[in-house]
């Protein structure tokens, strides 16, 4: 359960990388 939601953190934060990285390409 709680590796799961570490899990779930991770991917997030990833994700939001992500966005930040496009959003700084298309502008």
């Amino acid at each position: 359960m709680i590796q799961k939601e570490t899990s779930t953190k991770h991917l997030h934060q990833t994700l939001v990388r992500i966005q930040v990285i496009l959003y700084q390409k298309i502008k």
